[in-house]
């Protein structure tokens, strides 16, 4: 790796019997010790250092604003959850109290007070109180499955 010197060791040996004229055994051994280092190459340690430094900080960088943005879809999360549950029970009274008028119009309309007309009216309000309950519901149905996407655990939840 640059920046770092480079070792390296040789070892050679020869043995021989009656060789180049001379009678008998012969032999020899060399040990070679390299030392190679570098101490200038032209900055290019240096600006690759301070390249992966500067990868590095951006890196740190986008993962803290990873972080932030999940936390953030966390809270509006948990805050579309707190306020959608917090909405059903007035929209269920609303829609009973739909109902209970249902109920008094039809009362009404068998002992002959009320017009066919004033029916129109009646489900009308009925309708759209179920239709508040329903989308109430539905928002806080969405709401805990956003809030588990905004954790990571959506897939396991289904």
């Amino acid at each position: 790796a640059g920046g770092y010197p480079r070792v390296s060791l040789d070892l050679m040996g020869t043995r021989s019997e009656n060789a180049g004229g001379v009678k008998g055994p012969t032999g020899d051994a060399t040990a070679m010790l390299t030392l190679t280092y570098n101490l200038y190459r032209g900055g290019a340690d240096t600006a690759t250092q301070n390249a992966t430094r500067a990868l590095l900080n951006e890196a740190r960088l986008r993962q803290d604003e990873s972080g932030r943005l999940i936390e953030q879809g966390v809270r509006v999360a948990f805050n579309a959850h707190d306020v959608s549950t917090a909405r059903l029970p007035a929209l269920e009274d609303a829609l009973k109290s739909a109902q209970d008028g249902r109920k008094a119009f039809d009362d009404r309309f068998e002992a002959g007070d009320a017009k066919l007309i004033d029916l129109l009216a009646v489900e009308d309000a009925l309708f759209q109180a179920a239709g508040g309950v329903v989308s109430g519901r539905t928002a806080v149905t969405l709401s805990h499955y956003q809030i588990l996407g905004a954790m990571g655990r959506l897939r396991a939840a289904l």
